[in-house]
């Protein structure tokens, strides 16, 4: 152990890179850019630091080892009783410690359950049908990072028993606040005192972040340092030992620790405090970097999936840029301080910041120093004591009221940019230009190189959607239903919208792109599956035209396509092979759509059935490259004549869970037949297909949260060559 410590004090302030290290190797996945990184960073610790390199590696295979022995359990599907223990609550749901592993369990009752209760519960299991869909929540990530190995719908519970868990603290708590205050009074207190934000207004959040200060409302490290400071101030006065007084602080932290529910920002920076102690106690040479580098490596430890969230990342990327801008704050004054910490709060935050909350108000800054001071000095302190001494709640109430006041105030006045960094690649290389920017920046170098690459990684990002070198066809994971977003010089449009979608997958990814208007919306046919989200996207987008076959009563700007009609768009054509036929089957007034997009043929076929299909004169139907199966792969469709016309390269089917049998499996024999690559929305997720102006070249990627933002099993065919491969 003394030797390994040895070791270790050797490398000191160099013990990044073994987080570095091991966030590239877990994040390798979901880019081949992460993968280069990840080389890179080997080849230079080869060569500079060789002990460096084999810590890394030990750390990582110890990390794998770990998490492929005590991966999530599977939770039998079929049972419909389970008995264990309630580890977290909430308003509607809770956590269940079961023998088969953990489950999130949903309620409807009234009852409030607490950390400690042993319950018997009686329902069923159910799985989520998750769009897979770029720019969204990664809902199956926020399980894996709770450890949940299934979800119950709970159609009876039952307490049985009942024995003391730390964690029941937060919850009687939040119960004893819930009863001592109004509704309004208490969803604040419990927000700046728990870290619980669930029962403040939704229109307050919004305005948080519309402001762009969402993430000061979080529980974080500067509550930590907050209690820090008022522990001190109290036991000053006392005149304690150093080691009583160290005892007492690090006791009041565990506590608040229980309080928050071990939050990981506040569990982050008491560790911090902690090992900061520890470190200069035991004289230790480790920089704070190298501190935070070996807290990063535990959670990792524990659980690789925290990677992937949001409060994870900016716990420790904003503590990161403070600690490395330690030598920007020495001897400036206050004010000074203030705004240079929160300048680099924002630079590091700002990708992260602008991704969650689709923009960033431009006077953000300022307002964020502003409501710095007010949270850290005024709301956070009047919360404590409020909770302590309740018939304060009068006072809390107003200066709430006022504060809330000023928020709305404000948020009309600060000018709102839509803007996000669509791909992993900008995001690393405004990163890269971050942190080169910090280095030159404190070595008083130019910073030329810095800042082009900043302003190199927001060009892209605006650009992203026009831009000339690249085209685009995406089938998006939509669940039970049909949508495809292309883009193309000139022309950025969509095929269907999917169905009515209260989370908003399809504008969600749209404004992602940084896509905010459309030049064309094409709806294959007035089934909900296909157009059930163009109300939404007519309010949120600017859309230059809206196609469909016939008339519907609650779009009165429809342009109506016939068989026979061409629509351009940019660089692209349409041919419309199908249209109404007046037929009482809805799927057979589909549009049929033929377009050719980066050299290759594709056919959008909608629900067509296999009795039109076969009217389609067969002069109209070419050789396929890339077919849009029909009618979610049903045997109604792609009948073995019509497949063996257009003999399709590559053919995908969007369907999601369903109790139609789709896709048939006698339309999958028949693509098989055809020796045709089949891609499945709900298996494989989003399915995207790329063009280059500059190769040529057709690059099939996936999207899927289980197995990575880009699955590695990349189709790329040199186009010339498609139909020899083929």
């Amino acid at each position: 152990m003394k030797t390994f410590l040895k070791i270790l004090q050797f490398e000191s302030s160099k013990l990044i890179h073994l987080s570095i290290l091991l966030g590239l190797f877990i994040e390798m996945e979901k880019s081949v850019l992460i993968m280069l990184f990840f080389g890179l960073e080997v080849m230079h610790l080869l060569r500079t630091r060789k002990n460096l390199l084999l810590l890394g590696l030990i750390v990582i295979m110890i990390v794998q080892v770990k998490n492929t022995i005590f991966q999530n359990d599977n939770i039998d599907s079929t049972d419909s009783f389970f008995e264990g223990q309630v580890t977290q609550v909430w308003e509607d749901k809770l956590i269940l410690k079961t023998n088969q592993g953990n489950l999130m369990v949903y309620y409807s009752t009234d009852k409030r359950y607490l950390p400690g209760d042993s319950l018997e519960i009686q329902g069923q299991i159910f799985e989520t049908d998750v769009s897979q869909i770029e720019h969204n929540f990664d809902y199956t990530s926020y399980l894996d990072s709770m450890k949940i190995s299934g979800q119950f719908s709970a159609s009876t519970i039952h307490v049985v028993n009942h024995s003391f868990d730390l964690r029941e603290i937060k919850e009687r708590l939040s119960i004893r606040i819930e009863k001592s205050f109004s509704d309004d009074t208490s969803s604040y207190l419990k927000m700046f005192v728990l870290g619980d934000d669930s029962s403040v207004p939704d229109s307050v959040v919004s305005q948080f972040r519309n402001l762009g200060i969402s993430h000061l409302f979080a529980i974080s490290g500067m509550h930590v340092g907050l209690i820090l400071l008022m522990i001190k101030k109290v036991l000053s006065i006392f005149y304690l030992k150093e080691n009583t007084e160290k005892a007492i602080t690090f006791s009041c932290l565990f506590f608040y620790n229980v309080l928050t529910g071990f939050s990981v920002s506040i569990v982050r920076a008491s560790l911090l405090v902690f090992l900061i102690f520890l470190n200069k106690k035991k004289g230790w040479m480790f920089s704070k970097t190298d501190l935070l580098s070996f807290i990063f490596i535990a959670f990792m430890f524990v659980e690789p999936a925290n990677l992937e969230q949001t409060g994870f990342q900016l716990s420790f990327l904003i503590t990161l840029a403070i600690l490395l801008s330690e030598p920007l704050l020495k001897e400036k004054p206050k004010l000074v301080q203030i705004f240079r910490l929160q300048l680099i709060a924002t630079l590091f935050s700002l990708p992260i910041i602008m991704n969650m909350n689709g923009g960033y108000g431009l006077s953000s800054i300022f307002l964020s120093i502003l409501f710095l001071e007010i949270i850290t000095f005024v709301l956070l302190p009047l919360s404590f004591m409020t909770v302590m001494i309740p018939p304060m709640g009068g006072v809390y109430s107003f200066v709430i009221q006022l504060f809330i006041g000023s928020i709305e105030e404000l948020s009309k006045l600060n000018p709102w940019i839509e803007f996000q960094f669509p791909t992993l690649e900008y995001t690393i290389l405004f990163y890269l230009g971050a942190i080169i920017l910090m280095i030159y920046v404190i070595s008083k170098k130019r910073l030329t190189l810095p800042l082009s690459m900043i302003i190199y990684a927001i060009f892209f990002s605006l650009i992203h959607p026009v831009n000339p070198l690249v085209t685009k066809v995406v089938f998006l994971d939509v669940g039970q239903g049909d949508a495809t977003y292309i883009q193309s010089p000139g022309c950025r449009l969509l095929i269907d919208t999917g169905k009515k979608d209260d989370f908003d997958s399809l504008i969600k990814y749209l404004k992602g792109e940084n896509v905010h208007s459309l030049d064309a919306i094409f709806i294959t046919h007035f089934h909900a599956d296909h157009y059930g989200e163009l109300d939404d996207i007519l309010n949120m987008f600017e859309v230059k035209n809206l196609y469909a076959s016939h008339f519907h009563s609650s779009f009165p700007d429809i342009a109506i396509l016939n068989q026979g009609d061409t629509i351009h768009c940019g660089q692209l054509i349409f041919d419309v092979l199908h249209s109404d036929t007046a037929s009482s089957n809805e799927n057979n007034n589909s549009l049929v759509l033929s377009t050719f997009i980066g050299e290759d043929r594709y056919l959008f076929m909608g629900d067509l059935e296999e009795v039109e299909e076969n009217l389609i004169p067969q002069e109209m139907l070419p050789k396929v490259d890339v077919l849009k199966v029909g009618h979610h792969g049903s045997d109604t469709s792609s009948s073995a004549q019509f497949l063996s016309l257009t003999e399709p390269i590559i053919s995908i089917i969007s369907v999601g869970e369903n109790d139609y049998g789709q896709p048939s499996n006698t339309v999958l024999s028949r693509l098989k037949q055809i020796e045709s690559i089949v891609f499945e929305t709900k298996i494989h997720g989003s399915i995207k297909i790329h063009y280059y102006s500059i190769i040529d070249l057709r690059i099939v990627t996936k999207f899927n949260f289980e197995d990575g933002v880009l699955s590695q099993r990349l189709l790329s065919i040199p186009i010339c060559l498609k139909r020899l491969l083929f």
